[in-house]
């Protein structure tokens, strides 16, 4: 088993990131904004991670703050009028949002500024056979595409479990798989001690400590894109204290792609 070091890959990628703004003309590099719709712990800390990592690679980004007190019509006309602001030319809406009826308001995000390809028309050109160019892969679709070929993981016929299916990562992440030749299964409802028999799992439900190393088989990979707070400590979907030493390499939650 081998862990995989976000960063140690996050020095390579700020690197890489750097050279690129270097080449742009002065003022070109647009503002990015960030919604956060109330107070649930762990999108407080990745949107204080977004919000940091700009900061440091000088990248302009505003913080925006609702209320989730607030009426659904009155939260949608708040992200309205955020998203509208001729000076943002992106924008990333943190999810989870605090309640299902609010899901709906991802459609208020702007086309041009949906930095994580939440929108349906965006969404849809990331449908299994969409994969035509990377400037239209989300964020979650480059860190694990990245993880893939920096571990020579061949996905052509991989065998794969998402366990997970939301619409920010299970659902890209297993067209884009499937595009590529691998076999993909999206399990929801996944309870504690099942067997996953398969060559790569990746997690994304944000319920701390869900799977347990011993029921993944020899060998396997593991993404964890799962974070959640458990007696105020960031920890991801897969349990790091359980039995991982028969296990290929694991991106961990914290400390991985995240």
């Amino acid at each position: 088993m081998q862990l995989f070091s976000g960063v140690q890959n996050a020095q390579i990628l700020d690197k890489q990131i750097a050279l690129y703004l270097s080449k742009q003309a002065q003022n070109s590099i647009g503002t990015l904004g960030i919604i956060q719709v109330g107070n649930d712990p762990a999108s407080s800390k990745y949107t204080e991670l977004k919000l940091n990592y700009c900061k440091k690679i000088n990248i302009p980004a505003e913080y925006f703050k609702i209320d989730e007190s607030l009426s659904d019509l009155e939260i949608g006309n708040k992200i309205e009028e955020i998203t509208s602001i001729s000076y943002l030319t992106s924008v990333i809406l943190q999810l989870p949002l605090p309640r299902k009826s609010l899901d709906k308001l991802i459609q208020k995000i702007p086309p041009e500024k949906d930095v994580d390809c939440l929108l349906g028309t965006n969404f849809q050109f990331l449908q299994a056979d969409s994969f035509k160019t990377k400037s239209r892969y989300s964020p979650i679709i480059r860190a694990g595409e990245y993880f893939l070929y920096s571990n020579n993981i061949k996905l052509a016929r991989l065998e794969t479990i998402i366990i997970g299916g939301g619409v920010l990562v299970g659902n890209p992440i297993k067209n884009y798989l499937i595009s590529r030749g691998a076999g993909v299964k999206v399990i929801d409802n996944y309870k504690i001690g099942h067997k996953l028999v398969t060559s790569l799992v990746i997690l994304s439900t944000g319920i701390p400590n869900l799977v347990k190393g011993e029921d993944l088989q020899d060998g396997c990979n593991v993404i964890d894109f799962g974070s959640s707070i458990l007696n105020g400590k960031t920890c991801g979907d897969l349990d790091m204290n359980s039995q991982l030493q028969h296990l290929g390499t694991i991106s961990p939650s914290p400390g991985g792609m995240g």
